[in-house]
C-alpha cells in the first residue's frame, strides 16, 4: 500500500477514533456477510489486508502524513458534528465535533488544492458577575429557566414539528440502512453521501476532452508533463479533434525540455485521424513528419516500439510501405520489449483493453519480426485488412511470413467474427501462402473465435487448420557436423546447417495446434502437436548438449584438438598454422553452440506457452526423459533453463501439490538453478488475487519493483516481461472486481509507468462494461489524491479511445482461455 488516503467511504468514524474502531455509538460491526445497499460506495475492506509499509522509501510519492493524521470534515451537519468549519483555501463549509476544535481538518471538497488546515476554536466570553449581586443573578437565572422549562413543554405538546436541538439545519432522509429509527435523528454519521445522477457516455466524452490537457499539466505528482501532453495529443487525435491534437503538439515542440521522440506517437495518431477524416495528403504529412523525428526515439525501449509501430501503420496506409520497413527493420525488437510493444499496442488498438489475453494468442507467441506483426494488427484495427496482408507477405522469412499473416486473420475475426471464415477463406484463394502458413491462419481464427465463445465456428477453423497439419512431417534430429564440416562452416550461410526458418515456422504451426486444440478441449490432440512441434526445433540444429561438449573439448583438451586438426588440414606440424586454425575451429565451435542455445530457448518459449494453459505433467515428463537421455546428441539441458521452474509455479497455481514437490526436489538436486523471477513473483501475485487479497498483492507489486529496481537494473528482472505480467493480472482484477477495488488496485502499484498503462486499459475497459460513470464520480473523491497526473490523464485516454469506437463496431467479448 502507498500510505497515501484511500477514498471517501460511507463508514467515517466520529472524529477523534482509531482507525479500525467502532464508532461511537454504535453497536459492533456486522458480520462480513452482512450486504450494504448499493449506493453505499465504500472503500472495500479485503481479508488478509497487509498494512503499510511505512518503512520503504518511495521516490514516486509525496508526504502525505499530515493529510493521513487530519480529521475529515463532514459535508453535511450531524447529531455529533455539529460545529461548522470553512475551508480558508475554497470557503467549504464542513462540520466536525466540537471537541476536535482546534486540530487539524481535512476539507471535504475532494478537488481543494489545500485541503489540510487547522480548525479555529469557537470563542467563549467569559460571564463578568458585579459584586454584591449574586443572589438578584440567581433569581433571574432560575426565572429564565422556568420560562425556557415552559417554552420547551409548549414545544412538544402545542407544536406540531419536533426538532432535535443537536442537529443543525433541516434534518435529511436516512440514507443507509445503519441509520437509527425514530426518534433518533435520521441520520448516522456513517451515511455516505446521496447517490450522485449518473453522467452519460457523451458527457464523460465532453469534459474528459475539456480537462485532459489541464490535468496533463497538473504540476502534483506529474513525474513529466511531456508524456502528459503527448498522452493529451494522443486522445484528441484518437477522438477526431484534430486542431485540439495540433495544439498539444505545438506544446511539445515548444517546451523548454521538448524532445523530438515525444512527438512521434502524437503525430501518427493524428495521421490516422486524418485518414479517417479523408485527408490522405494531410495523413501522409504527418506521416512523413513522424518519420523525421523517428530517429530520436531511445533505443530498445517498449514505449518507442509502440510509437514506431502506430507510424508504421500509417505508412503503409498513406501507400508509404518501404519507409515502414525500413523504420521497424531500424528498431531491432527482439526480445521480451518487442513481444510486449506488440501485445500492448494490439489491446489499445483494437480495444480489447486485456494484456492477459493478448499474451495468449498463439501467433504472439514466439515472434522473430515481431514489430511486422504489431503493424498487420494495428492495420486491421484501424480499417485496412488489404494493406495489412500485403504487409506481411512483404516478410524476407517464411517464419516472419506466418507469423504475421496469422496476425492479421486473428484481428481480423475479431472485429468481424461472424465473417471471418469466409473472409479469410476468400483471401487465401488469391495468394500463394505456405501450408504452415495456413495452419497459423486458420488456428488463429478458431484461437479467437473460441475466446469469444463460438464453439461451432471454431471448430470449423480449427478442421481447417488439421487438414493442413497432417501434410507436416516429423523430421529427424539435426546430425552433429564433423571436425572439417565445423572448421568449414566459417562465412557460410547459417554456419553450413539447413536454413533453419521452415522448421521453426513449422514448429510454431504444430504449437498453435496445440493451444488450439486445448481451448478446444482435446488434450491427446495437443499433447500429440507438441510432440511434432518439437521434432521441428530438433532438425533445425544439433543437440545444445552435444555442441557444448565440443566447445568445452576446445578449453579442457586444447592439445588432443590441436592435434586432430592437424593431421586433419595436413599443417605439417607447424605450431604457427596450427595456433591460427585451432583458434578458427574454436571460434566455429562457439557459434554453433550459440545457435544451439537458441533453438533450446525457442523450445522452451514454446512449451511455456503450452504448459500455461495445460500438460503440464506431460511437458515435465518430457523434461526429464530429453534431460537424462543416455546419448548426449539426444539430450537437451533444461535444467539450465527456467523450464522446470516455471513448470512447478503452474503446478503450484493449480493445486497439483505432488508435482510440484516433485519438481522443486529435482531443481534442489541442480546446482545454481536460475530461477526467473518474474515466474516466482507473478505467482505470488496471483495467489492473493485469487484469494481476493488485492490489498496483499498490490503490496507485494510495490516490492517487485521497489526493492527489485526493475528500471535501472535488467539483469536480475526484465522489465517489460515483468510489466506484461502484471498488467495481465491487473487485467483480471478488472474483471472480477468493483470498479473502486481496481482503482485502489492501480492506485496502489508503486512503479509509475506501470500505473499509467493500467489506468489507460482500465479507462477503455470501463467503458466497454458500463462502468465508467461509476469511476467518474469515483475520481471526484478523495480516491483522486492517489493517483498522479499521468494517471488521471491515462484514464481519459483510456475513456475517449473506447468511446471513438465506430459504432457499428461491436465491443470485443474475448475472454482468456486460461487463467
Amino acid at each position: 500500500m502507498s500510505g497515501k488516503p484511500k477514498p471517501a467511504t460511507p463508514s467515517k468514524p466520529a472524529a477523534g477514533t482509531q482507525k479500525g474502531a467502532a464508532p461511537k455509538g454504535k453497536s459492533k460491526p456486522e458480520p462480513a456477510s452482512a450486504k450494504k445497499p448499493a449506493a453505499a460506495a465504500k472503500k472495500p475492506q479485503r481479508p488478509g489486508s497487509a498494512p503499510a509499509d511505512t518503512q520503504e522509501d518511495d521516490p514516486f510519492e509525496v508526504d502525505t502524513s499530515a493529510v493521513r493524521r487530519a480529521i475529515k470534515l463532514a459535508p453535511r451537519p450531524t447529531k455529533t458534528r455539529t460545529y461548522e468549519v470553512v475551508c480558508p483555501m475554497c470557503e467549504t463549509s464542513g462540520y466536525m465535533q466540537p471537541e476536535d476544535a482546534g486540530k487539524d481538518v481535512q476539507c471535504c471538497n475532494s478537488e481543494c488544492i489545500v485541503p489540510v488546515f487547522k480548525s479555529k476554536r469557537p470563542k467563549i466570553e467569559a460571564v463578568v458577575e458585579e459584586q454584591g449581586s449574586g443572589k438578584k443573578w440567581l433569581i433571574i437565572a432560575a426565572s429564565v429557566a422556568a420560562v425556557a422549562l415552559v417554552g420547551v413543554v409548549l414545544k412538544f405538546t402545542v407544536f406540531s414539528t419536533p426538532e432535535d436541538p443537536n442537529v443543525v439545519g433541516p434534518i435529511p432522509a436516512p440514507y443507509c440502512q445503519d441509520c437509527p429509527p425514530e426518534p433518533e435523528p435520521k441520520e448516522c454519521d456513517d451515511c455516505p453521501p446521496p447517490e450522485p445522477k449518473e453522467i452519460s457516455l457523451a458527457q464523460i466524452r465532453k469534459e474528459s476532452l475539456d480537462k485532459i490537457s489541464n490535468v496533463a499539466l497538473d504540476r502534483r505528482d506529474n513525474r513529466n508533463s511531456n508524456v502528459g501532453t503527448q498522452l493529451a495529443a494522443e486522445a484528441y487525435a484518437v477522438s477526431g479533434e484534430i486542431n485540439r491534437a495540433v495544439e498539444q503538439l505545438k506544446r511539445l515542440q515548444t517546451t523548454a525540455r521538448s524532445i523530438p521522440h515525444y512527438q512521434v506517437q502524437p503525430l501518427a495518431e493524428i495521421a490516422w485521424a486524418q485518414l479517417k477524416a479523408g485527408d490522405s495528403a494531410a495523413a501522409g504529412t504527418s506521416a512523413a513528419d513522424g518519420l523525421e523525428k523517428s530517429s530520436s526515439l531511445p533505443p530498445g525501449l517498449r514505449r518507442s516500439f509502440d510509437a514506431a509501430t502506430s507510424l508504421a501503420g500509417a505508412l503503409v496506409a498513406v501507400g508509404k510501405s518501404e519507409d515502414a520497413n525500413k523504420l521497424i527493420a531500424s528498431q531491432k525488437a527482439q526480445g521480451p520489449a518487442g513481444t510486449a510493444s506488440v501485445i500492448w499496442r494490439v489491446a489499445l488498438d483494437s480495444r480489447t483493453y486485456d494484456i492477459g489475453l493478448e499474451s495468449e494468442r498463439p501467433y504472439h507467441v514466439a515472434m522473430d519480426e515481431p514489430l511486422r506483426v504489431g503493424v498487420v494488427e494495428t492495420l486491421v484495427s484501424h480499417g485496412y485488412p488489404e494493406q495489412a496482408f500485403a504487409f506481411a507477405m512483404e516478410a524476407k522469412d517464411v517464419d516472419q511470413r506466418d507469423a504475421a499473416l496469422a496476425g492479421w486473420a486473428g484481428r481480423v475475426t475479431e472485429l468481424q467474427p461472424e465473417s471471418a471464415i469466409q473472409t479469410v477463406t476468400n483471401q487465401l484463394s488469391n495468394q500463394e501462402v505456405s501450408d504452415t502458413g495456413k495452419v497459423r491462419v486458420w488456428c488463429a481464427v478458431a484461437s479467437h473465435l473460441a475466446s469469444k465463445g463460438l464453439s461451432g465456428p471454431s471448430e470449423t477453423a480449427y478442421a481447417k487448420a488439421l487438414e493442413l497439419y497432417k501434410n507436416i512431417a516429423s523430421p529427424s534430429a539435426a546430425p552433429t557436423p564433423s571436425m572439417k564440416d565445423i572448421y568449414d562452416s566459417q562465412g557460410r550461410p547459417h554456419l553450413g546447417l539447413p536454413n533453419p526458418s521452415p522448421n521453426q515456422t513449422a514448429a510454431s504451426a504444430c504449437t498453435d495446434v496445440a493451444l488450439v486444440a486445448l481451448q478446444l478441449g482435446k488434450p491427446e490432440e495437443a499433447l500429440a502437436a507438441v510432440e511434432k512441434a518439437m521434432a521441428q526445433t530438433r532438425a533445425m540444429t544439433p543437440s545444445p548438449a552435444k555442441t557444448q561438449a565440443l566447445f568445452d573439448e576446445c578449453e579442457r583438451s586444447g592439445d588432443s584438438v590441436r592435434y586432430q586438426l592437424d593431421s586433419l588440414l595436413n599443417l605439417g606440424g607447424s605450431s604457427s598454422k596450427i595456433r591460427r586454425e585451432f583458434g578458427r575451429y574454436r571460434l566455429q565451435c562457439e557459434r554453433l553452440n550459440d545457435v544451439a542455445k537458441e533453438r533450446l530457448a525457442f523450445q522452451v518459449q514454446l512449451l511455456r506457452a503450452v504448459a500455461r494453459q495445460g500438460l503440464v505433467p506431460e511437458i515435465w515428463a518430457m523434461v526429464q526423459d530429453r534431460t537424462s537421455a543416455s546419448d548426449v546428441a539426444d539430450q537437451e539441458p533444461y535444467f539450465q533453463t527456467t523450464l522446470p521452474g516455471f513448470l512447478q509455479t503452474r503446478a503450484k497455481l493449480a493445486g497439483n501439490s505432488s508435482l510440484k514437490s516433485e519438481i522443486e526436489s529435482a531443481i534442489s538436486a541442480t546446482r545454481d538453478y536460475p530461477y526467473d523471477l518474474v515466474d516466482l513473483r507473478s505467482t505470488q501475485i496471483q495467489e492473493l488475487i485469487d484469494q481476493k487479497k488485492l490489498d496483499a498483492a498490490s503490496d507485494q507489486i510495490k516490492q517487485v519493483y521497489l526493492l527489485s529496481k526493475v528500471r535501472e537494473n535488467r539483469k536480475q528482472l526484465d522489465p517489460d516481461e515483468l510489466d506484461v505480467a502484471i498488467l495481465g493480472q491487473i487485467g483480471d482484477v478488472q474483471k472480477q472486481a468493483t470498479a473502486e477495488e481496481t482503482l485502489v488496485f492501480i492506485s496502489d502499484a508503486f512503479d509509475p509507468i506501470l500505473k499509467e498503462d493500467a489506468a489507460m486499459l482500465f479507462g477503455g475497459y470501463t467503458v466497454q462494461a458500463g462502468t465508467a460513470p461509476t469511476v467518474w464520480e469515483l475520481l471526484k473523491t478523495p480516491l483522486v489524491r492517489d493517483l498522479g497526473a499521468l494517471e488521471r490523464t491515462a484514464i481519459y485516454r483510456g475513456f475517449l479511445t473506447e468511446l471513438a469506437r465506430p459504432k457499428t463496431e461491436a465491443p470485443a467479448a474475448s475472454t482468456a482461455s486460461n487463467n
